[in-house]
């Protein structure tokens, strides 16, 4: 740095400005006082007519309040001979924005003089808030997710069918609920994480093995009745989806009560009131969890409807009910 120093005395004054002026967006002088003495060299990019006045005011008069404090640490710094460092100072604007600038006070001379480069802070600024932004923007899809996984996890809960996520590639169980594990006759920690075929055998393994290879096939697949291995029998349809880079499948099972004949016919329709506002408060229509199971399609379609225009007022009104046909 002394050699250099040593060129530098004899650069010639306009060169050492120029180079003053290529190295900031804006270059002033102050004296030991704090106060700007010469006239102010700003880039094109700065808003010209914003330092006229600047010369004879001081330096901390000319920043918002939160920056006052840097000037006076900037200016004990020049004082003291401390090596200079970037500080951030804005500019109240006349718009009611402040112009961000990152200044170096540079001594100049025995005198108490300093050179103020200054760095048009802007650009940075503006992608700074931009991040805040984005990250403000994820923490709440974030919220909105959990928000929503709750919900889901509650009404799987709540729900009077038996639904069972199954997993397109391997055939697993990825989810079921506590409906699916009562009419599977099985526990539902066994349930979650085993073959959705091992849940099945005789005849039933065959059609649930031939559902499972339509829908990897063609990615549909008609409704199956099954025996469950005993009196009890069931309806199951199936529905693709995709979660992230996976394809799953959504399996219903609809259990049919056997009558005294040996006829299966649909379970009487049974209203579970915590079922009921879960649907109500996440908008979520009876027939998604199974509520209208039995009901001919125009009652059903009616509940749906009053679910949609009532909202939250059936809460009081719809508890432990049955609906009746139209």
């Amino acid at each position: 740095m002394g050699a250099l120093s040593a060129h530098l005395e004899a650069v010639d004054p306009s060169v050492a400005a120029s180079v003053l002026s290529a190295a900031g967006d804006i270059v002033f002088i102050i004296n030991a006082d704090g106060m700007i003495t010469d006239g102010v060299f700003a880039s094109g990019d700065l808003p010209s007519d914003f330092f006229i006045g600047w010369p004879g005011k001081a330096l901390i008069d000319t920043v918002t309040l939160e920056s006052r404090p840097k000037v006076t640490e900037m200016l004990q710094d020049v004082v003291t001979g401390q090596p200079p460092r970037w500080r951030q100072l804005n500019h109240p604007l006349k718009a009611g924005e402040d112009l961000p600038v990152r200044y170096k006070l540079i001594r100049a001379g025995r005198d108490g003089h300093a050179v103020a480069v200054g760095r048009d802070m802007r650009m940075v600024a503006s992608m700074q808030q931009r991040l805040v932004s984005a990250e403000l923007s994820i923490e709440q899809d974030y919220a909105r997710l959990r928000h929503v996984e709750t919900r889901y996890r509650l009404l799987m809960q709540v729900a009077t069918e038996a639904l069972i996520v199954v997993d397109g590639r391997s055939g697993r169980v990825v989810e079921a609920n506590p409906a699916a594990a009562n009419l599977l006759n099985k526990q539902l920690r066994r349930l979650v994480g085993s073959a959705f075929t091992d849940a099945f055998s005789g005849a039933d393994l065959d059609k649930v093995s031939a559902m499972l290879a339509s829908l990897r096939s063609v990615g549909r697949v008609d409704d199956v009745a099954l025996s469950l291995g005993g009196e009890q029998q069931a309806v199951t349809s199936a529905t693709v989806f995709r979660e992230n880079n996976a394809v799953l499948y959504m399996f219903r099972l609809f259990p049919l009560a056997v009558g005294a004949r040996g006829h299966a016919s649909p379970e009487p329709l049974q209203f579970n009131r915590g079922g009921v506002v879960a649907a109500l408060v996440g908008e979520v229509v009876p027939n998604e969890l199974g509520f209208a199971q039995g009901l001919s399609p125009l009652s059903a379609h009616r509940l749906q409807q009053a679910v949609r225009l009532v909202g939250v007022k059936l809460r009081s009104k719809i508890v432990d009910q049955a609906v009746v046909g139209a």
